[in-house]
């Protein structure tokens, strides 16, 4: 009895907050030449590598160790990392912070909105092996980088011979989506070969309820859109690489997707003051082809220096197809197509200068090429008549140079890293006209010097404080510029600003970690002229929604993260915890308004080790209320939870999973608009069960461990 007593007594003390702290004050530590890991950039890990490890200002997530986090696409595998949020839109946010940049295997993923999703859809979740989150930037980060840092890694081949995998995941509730793919890999000699192949197709149902008001405050227009999108996209992949000496390396890779998306949607409309009923229905159809490829070579020379360089192109062909039947006979038809070419030189040298000193340094040069046309005509009288108000065409070349260069010193527990980036751009663009812009021809030619700086010193060996500042550039964004009308019916059309400029901002950011487990951090950003979604009246009817430069951004909070707080023998838990305060100002017209909040992030991980290969995983979030610019969203949530079982050594990986079981994680904004409020209430059914599974064979011996390359920091201006 006082044996089961002492058990339940012990249990009750690990549960207590209380209990914590010692655990992260008596944490073991790696460490080089007495400097604690929390003050380096790599940690050397000889024994299980935990499930999340913290630094002052990066937090890294290793997915082997969790089950949701292997399921279904790489989509999937970023929503369920605390404070990373991925929208059906394409909006990759980083602790509600909007434009966070992906980075896979040290190469900047440039797509934006749908095309990125489709994107993030092609690499399996179960390839994945670590996610990591930067808040903090260098000197080698583009100017652009303002959000912060999202760096996965994929697992690289560790066998030499055949290596081959497949994977699959299906998941069905209100909306039927399935991915899959296979891959091999050979290592024989010097060369390393790898192919694969991935598909996604899935299925979206999404509820948009509007409240806003019609010419006064007490007359409403009440609006219903529902849409259902069905997508599939293929994506094939091949790489080779090859160790010409035991200092050089070098290698190609290349990557063709095709996607395919086709929407229905209907719009209701009702104005109770006219009695007044208005039913659209738009039919969609969006082709995007796109081909990726790069070369680089690496060498490490004799003196400890080190040079990356390669070359990179992308080129991206869509065509869109829209027909817009209205019941008041005003029926309209588009077709929009475009073209993208992008090319990238780069090259990053490094070396250790003596003792403490290491120079960074580096060039890259983009040349992008953009040329679109949409054509819209209107049903009149029974025929198609050409509408030059909504037609338009849009071209658009643009070249960025950039130099850098970092020093960094580092003696006892004291470190330093200060840079300095040059950007030069030039670009030139013209457009030909439509309702709400006149034909237009643009050049501009801007050189911005970007600042960085960050301190770090160690208390002790488990106890590590960093400061760092940073300026950053944000250009607009390709969409963004382009002033292409998508009508969604007579009342919402939405589009680009060709008057939008580039936008600066100071970032201050004060971290600390403790024991690799428990980060701190508070932050401050500040903006003249941050580039946020705006919508104006362009009639007594017609809402217009772009983006446009608000004359001031302020952000302020604090950041808590607590990793794998151990629970008995089988229980972590990992807790993040943000406070915020924001405030945009915008204009209503000539009037001066603001949007201020302050804004709580909740969230947190319980995983399970169940013995005999069995684990479990229970996740929850809470975004409370948070400016957006000329928008207010409310709060919402949302719960998951999995199960998992290994089987024959870890090789076979089988999961039933469960996502946002409340159906909780909806989009509901309130809108100021020309003085009047309005309320949008977006259900995207994101409520799913579903089962996964992932296998891998391999023949041969293992090989040592190698670093992954690195590839270059595109710019993500589309």
């Amino acid at each position: 009895m006082k044996t089961k007593c002492r058990m339940l007594l012990t249990r009750i003390l690990a549960i207590a907050v209380t209990s914590a702290i010692p655990s992260l004050l008596t944490a073991q530590t790696d460490s080089v030449a007495g400097i604690p890991a929390e003050l380096l950039d790599e940690v050397v890990v000889t024994a299980k590598i935990p499930a999340v490890r913290v630094t002052p200002g990066k937090t890294v997530y290793s997915m082997k160790s969790t089950v949701m986090g292997q399921v279904g696409t790489l989509v999937d595998a970023l929503s369920s990392v605390p404070g990373v949020n991925v929208s059906d839109g394409g909006t990759v946010s980083l602790y509600g912070n909007n434009g966070a940049r992906v980075v896979i295997d040290g190469k900047s993923v440039y797509l934006k909105g749908t095309e990125l999703v489709n994107y993030l859809r092609s690499i399996p979740a179960s390839t994945v092996s670590t996610i990591a989150l930067r808040t903090t930037a260098n000197a080698r980060d583009d100017a652009s980088d303002k959000a912060g840092v999202i760096e996965i890694v994929t697992a690289g081949t560790r066998e030499h011979g055949l290596t081959v995998g497949t994977n699959g995941t299906v998941s069905a509730g209100r909306n039927l989506r399935g991915n899959g793919g296979v891959n091999a890999a050979y290592n024989v000699g010097r060369s390393e070969f790898s192919m694969s192949y991935s598909l996604y197709a899935g299925r979206q149902r999404t509820r948009l309820d509007i409240d806003r008001y019609y010419l006064r405050d007490e007359d409403r227009m009440l609006q219903l859109s529902t849409r259902r999108r069905s997508d599939n996209n293929h994506v094939v992949k091949g790489a080779w690489n090859y160790a010409v000496t035991e200092d050089t390396k070098a290698g190609i890779a290349a990557d063709i997707s095709r996607n395919c998306r086709n929407e229905r949607g209907r719009m209701d409309g009702y104005i109770p003051v006219l009695d007044e009923h208005e039913r659209s229905d738009n039919y969609n159809r969006q082709r995007w082809h796109s081909l990726m490829a790069d070369a680089y070579v690496s060498h490490r020379f004799g003196s400890g220096g080190r040079l990356d360089a390669g070359f990179n192109t992308f080129h991206f062909r869509t065509s869109e197809r829209q027909m817009l039947e209205a019941s008041s006979d005003d029926s309209i038809s588009s077709t929009v197509r475009g073209r993208i070419g992008w090319y990238i030189l780069h090259a990053d040298y490094s070396r250790q200068l003596g003792k403490g000193w290491k120079l960074d340094a580096g060039m890259k040069s983009t040349f992008v090429r953009i040329r679109n046309r949409g054509a819209y005509s209107r049903l009149e009288a029974g025929e198609w008549r050409p509408d030059e108000n909504l037609s338009s065409g849009f071209s658009y070349r643009a070249n960025t140079n950039a130099l850098y260069a970092q020093l960094s010193y580092g003696r006892g527990g004291f470190g330093v890293t200060a840079g300095l980036r040059m950007e030069h751009e030039r670009l030139r663009s013209a457009f030909s006209g439509n309702e709400v812009a006149a034909d237009t021809c643009c050049r501009v030619s801007t050189l911005d010097l970007v600042p960085t700086v960050e301190l770090k010193y160690a208390l002790s060996e488990r106890v590590a404080l960093m400061l760092a500042y940073s300026r950053r550039v944000e250009r607009p964004n390709y969409f963004d510029l382009n002033p292409f009308i998508y009508i969604f019916d007579e009342y919402t059309h939405a589009g680009g600003n060709i008057k939008l400029h580039s936008s600066t901002s100071d970032n201050v950011q004060l971290g600390v970690a403790v024991g690799g487990r428990l980060q701190g951090a508070l932050f401050l950003t500040r903006s003249d002229d941050a580039i946020m979604k705006a919508y104006h009246e362009i009639s007594d009817k017609c809402v217009y929604v772009a983006s446009e430069n608000l004359p001031y951004y302020l952000q302020a909070g604090l950041r808590l993260v607590l990793a794998e707080l151990p629970i008995g023998q089988r229980w972590a838990v990992t807790l993040t915890a943000v406070g915020m305060y924001r405030r945009y100002d915008w204009f209503d017209g000539p009037e001066r308004k603001s949007t201020r909040s302050y804004s709580p992030i909740l969230q947190f991980d319980n995983r399970f080790d169940l013995g005999a290969g069995w684990s479990a995983e229970l996740k929850g979030a809470y975004n409370g209320r948070m400016a957006h610019g000329q928008v207010m969203v409310r709060p919402f949530g949302n719960v998951d939870v999995g199960l998992r079982k290994k089987l024959f050594g870890g090789k076979v990986s089988l999961s039933v999973f469960a996502k946002d079981i409340f159906a909780t994680q909806l989009v509901w904004t309130d809108i100021a608009l020309g003085g009047h409020d309005a309320s949008f209430k977006e259900n995207e059914y994101k409520r799913q069960i579903g089962v996964s599974f992932s296998l891998k064979l391999h023949s041969g011996r293992k090989k040592a461990s190698y670093q992954e390359r690195k590839g270059p920091s595109e710019l993500e201006r589309l």
